[in-house]
């Protein structure tokens, strides 16, 4: 399993993701891994900055499940909130009038 660092956006309350250069992101493929939870620390840490200049809030560390064609959170939890709800809870006519 790969790690990364997710938080929620502090303007709009997205998710989002730390990249490799330190910037955040609402597309996980974007965000920057590592190995380890250990080697997402210094990741975390920097997280830590942003949140003192209340860019994003609550950042911690998640476990990345890469075996797949494209990276995916491995808990339930973090899927939901990377990729939305696990079933469609809006009526398909009012799905239909936002696009």
């Amino acid at each position: 399993m790969s790690h990364t660092v997710t938080a929620n956006r502090l303007g709009d309350g997205r998710v989002v993701f730390l990249t490799a250069a330190q910037g955040w992101t609402t597309v996980l493929a974007e965000a920057g891994f590592a190995a380890s939870e250990a080697e997402a620390a210094p990741a975390l840490e920097a997280a830590n900055l942003d949140v003192s200049r209340q860019v994003i809030v609550d950042p911690y560390v998640i476990e990345i499940d890469q075996s797949g064609p494209s990276p995916r959170p491995a808990k339930l939890r973090e899927s939901i909130r990377a990729f939305g709800p696990t079933i469609a809870y809006v009526p398909e006519a009012l799905l239909e009038a936002a696009e």
